[in-house]
This record gives structure tokens, sequence and C-alpha cells, in this order.
């Protein structure tokens, strides 16, 4: 039995496969690895692609129908995949069709969906989630109830282990308005949950990134 390609791999070869029932396997494949990727830290699955083939897989995923077809994926995870791959490519018609798409599930999707895309987003360099927009919607992400079916907390892990979102969400907000301030407080709460479950399984860095120096500095003032 074959090992499954990498998403890299599966990638690169839709454009050399001219089956379509072996496009579909291998897209399918590269969808379910960029989907389930939880990383805190590190570089993005799509780092070490190559942007030409990259760009001929987008656009043979585009003229296949292959970025329309995936409804045997839950919707959050297909949303994140679909955001890998827009991330990864050069400006261009592919990047503007894929992030069209992207966004149509981000603003369109159920709170859960945006609460995944949010949390890759938070990976990102820029400040993808500095809009009032998108400062409004994962403030109402953490205003539901402990429990809920959206799981809020990768989101809030993410944003506090990540030096520059630590600053602008929790270590500014110390002086900041009362609602920022117990935005921070939450973000903490919810960090911290997610490191124990994180530790649990068996991955003792996100229990190791809130115990740091700078976060200490935050609960304690």
């Amino acid at each position: 039995m074959r090992a499954p390609l990498s998403p890299v791999e599966a990638l690169a070869s839709l454009s050399r496969l001219e089956d379509a029932t072996e496009r579909r396997t291998a897209w399918r494949q590269a969808v379910t690895a960029l989907g389930r990727n939880v990383r805190v830290v590190g570089p993005p699955p799509l780092e070490a692609a190559q942007l030409e083939p990259l760009v001929r897989a987008a656009a043979v995923a585009l003229e296949t129908g292959l970025v329309d077809d995936l409804d045997w994926i839950a919707p959050g995870h297909a949303a994140v995949a679909l955001y890998e791959l827009t991330a990864a490519l050069p400006p261009g018609k592919e990047k503007r069709m894929l992030g069209r798409r992207v966004f149509a599930r981000l603003y369109g999707g159920t709170a859960s969906v945006f609460a995944m895309v949010a949390t890759r987003m938070a990976l990102g360099k820029g400040g993808s989630l500095e809009s009032p927009t998108m400062r409004a919607r994962i403030s109402l992400v953490f205003d539901m109830p402990i429990g809920s079916s959206v799981n809020a907390d990768a989101l809030a892990l993410t944003l506090v282990c990540r030096r520059a979102a630590f600053v602008r969400w929790v270590a500014d907000a110390r002086t900041g308005a009362l609602h920022a301030r117990r935005m921070a407080a939450k973000l903490l709460e919810h960090a911290a949950r997610e490191a124990v479950i994180r530790a649990q399984q068996g991955d003792p860095l996100p229990v190791e990134l809130l115990t740091s120096n700078e976060v200490n500095a935050s609960l304690s003032a």
C-alpha cells in the first residue's frame, strides 16, 4: 500500500495527472493534510513548495471544479485548507479566485468555521485580524458559553503564543479600555485550557510558551 503523499507532493502532481480519479485522490490528500494543521509555531506546510507548480495546481483545481467539491470534508477543515493554499500562492488570478472562496466561507459559514480559519490567520505575520469587523467577530466567538460546539481555545492559544499577536491582544490590553482587558483575560483562560489538553496529549510546547516570562508578566500585572 502506497504511503500518502505530502500536501506539497500531492498538489504538485495535479498538473501531471491525466486521470480524473487520480487527480481527485491527490487533491483530497492535500486538502486533508492542510485542513488538519494545528501548529502553534513553525513554518506553514506549503512553505517548501515551489511557486510555479503550486500555481499550476491551483489552476487545475479551479478549472476542474475540485475547489468547489469539498462536501466530503468538514467545513472548517475545508476552509483552513483553502486558506493554506491561498496564503502560499503569489499574487495573481488563482490567488484572487481562491481568496474569494475562503472569505465566503469565513463570513458566510458558522462560528466554528470562523474560529478555525481565524486561528490559521493568527499564525500569519500581518495584522489580518486587526480590522474592527474581525475583532468584533472574534469577541463574539469568545462570548459563547464554555461547552458550546464552537471551540475558541485553539484561537486563544495561537493569539497568546505568537509574540506580535500577544502584544496586540494581551500585553497592550492591560492598559486599554475595560472591554479590551476582559478580552485579554478570556484569551488567557481559553489558551490555558487548550495548553493543558495538548499537554495531556503529549505536546508540552504550549504549556512552555504560556509559562514564559512575557506571559507571566501579564498574569501578574
